[in-house]
């Protein structure tokens, strides 16, 4: 079970950095603990360094309005949900939900249509 756990994100974050550690005995709650732990996971690495750049949260304007692109690289259109609530975008991938706060650009506008294209959900409103 934990393989295909393992394996599902791999290929969800494949161009994100991963890092693995064992199971540990004791829980991860002292810093004593967690500075053992850290050293194991960062042993070949500077966390302080930028790991990351993609944007993942953009909104562009256009003549057809304006649209909002969210990157979503491990999305799958038949496991996504998406609905707004007042000043909140609701997206929900599988069983993990995230709650965007609309810009000011977006505020008081309703979604009118939204595709998964190219790691991208672009929601159009």
């Amino acid at each position: 079970m934990q393989a295909k756990g393992l394996q599902e994100v791999k290929e969800s974050f494949s161009e994100v950095p991963k890092f693995y550690v064992e199971l540990q005995k004791e829980e991860l709650r002292t810093i004593p603990v967690l500075q053992k732990v850290g050293k194991k996971i960062f042993a070949d690495c500077n966390p302080s360094e930028v790991l990351f750049e993609q944007e993942i949260y953009q909104v562009v304007k256009s003549d057809d309005g304006i649209m909002l692109k969210i990157y979503l690289p491990f999305a799958n259109k038949k496991e996504l949900e998406l609905s707004q609530n007042k000043g909140e975008l609701i997206l929900a991938v599988k069983n993990e939900v995230r709650r965007f706060p609309l810009t000011n650009a977006l505020l008081g506008k309703d979604i009118q249509g939204a595709k998964l294209e190219d790691g991208y959900l672009k929601i159009q409103f």
